[in-house]
């Protein structure tokens, strides 16, 4: 007969106890990772996944910044468009009240002064815009010095810029940075001085008529009343600012492009971001969310070894090696 070790009672109950306990530790286990869907709880219980899913959770963490960035990188953009289209439509309305008031029939003061009023409401909706604000209180086109006020009237009637040439930064991918915003700086300056300069012209239409109308009128062959010399000279000074109107308008317009062209950047970002973001969750998925059917055999295998240390325990026999019990 094979010569077998044999345990004192105390031991096997102890070793018995032992088993139980560990048996009892998987069925709870098991358990818990069946009710909230994850692999492990405790990074000892596999060192090697939990380290996986703190470099992808920390990775998550990160693009799902970068996805807040570039979503408001976006909507400061598409602010940007509209505000720069707004201008670049009153500066057009600008330009046709200017080519009214050079036109033949354009002759009363009160022609004149309507076209002033009118551009002078322009040059305020100008102005309104170009000081505009997001919804934190920050001036929108003051560079980094957004608590400032950028663009401030004069006493003269013109304005002066107070923001600086900056334009904000921000992250769009893992080491990569975008600059947003406009600056309209120094060059809304000469626009909005311009317009005001529009505005004086068509005042000083009324003096011209009344120097005109002092002199003896003229007529054409067809009857027409041939405009005063001084009318004649006002609107000769007025030509020089349509040429610059447009030039203004021409500007407005290629910002509105370089506007839009970081729009599409930004929209590129976002989907390669939305990628990223797909695979760190996917790679999660793989380490945490459970495999239902190895869980149920887990259990089944803890439930039976329980089973069979409890029969041990109650029999009190002895046991000749400790892989009996397992």
């Amino acid at each position: 007969m094979p010569e077998v070790t044999r345990f004192s009672t105390p031991q096997a109950f102890i070793q018995n106890f032992r088993d139980l306990s560990q048996a009892s530790n998987e069925v709870e286990s098991s358990t818990r990772r069946a009710s909230d869907q994850k692999k492990f709880h405790r990074g000892s219980e596999d060192p090697r996944a939990a380290h996986a899913v703190y470099l992808d959770g920390s990775a998550g963490t990160h693009m799902r910044q970068i996805k807040d960035n570039i979503k408001h990188a976006i909507i400061k953009t598409r602010d940007d468009i509209t505000n720069l289209k707004e201008m670049k439509d009153l500066l057009d309305k600008v330009n046709n009240k200017l080519l009214a008031g050079m036109n033949s029939a354009t002759t009363s003061p009160e022609q004149y002064d309507a076209l002033r009023t009118e551009v002078n409401s322009m040059k305020r909706q100008l102005l309104m815009l170009a000081n505009g604000q997001n919804v934190y209180g920050s001036y929108i086109y003051a560079g980094l010095q957004s608590q400032n006020k950028p663009f401030q009237e004069q006493q003269d009637g013109t304005i002066t810029y107070h923001g600086d040439n900056r334009k904000v930064k921000v992250e769009v991918a893992p080491g990569a940075d975008v600059e947003i915003g406009v600056i309209l700086g120094e060059k809304f300056v000469e626009t909005y001085n311009l317009v005001d300069s529009i505005s004086s012209s068509l005042g000083k239409f009324d003096q011209a008529i009344m120097r005109d109308g002092s002199s003896e009128p003229e007529f054409d062959e067809d009857g027409n009343l041939i405009e005063g010399s001084n009318v004649r000279s006002a609107k000769m000074s007025m030509s020089e600012s349509l040429d610059e109107i447009k030039n203004h308008i021409t500007h407005y317009l290629k910002l509105q492009g370089e506007i839009g062209d970081k729009q599409q950047e930004l929209e590129r970002y976002k989907r390669d971001n939305t990628t990223r973001m797909l695979s760190v969750t996917e790679r999660l998925a793989e380490h945490q969310e459970v495999d239902m059917a190895q869980i149920i055999m887990d259990m089944t295998k803890s439930a039976q070894k329980m089973q069979l240390v409890m029969h041990s325990l109650a029999e009190k026999r002895k046991v000749e090696s400790l892989s009996v019990l397992g």
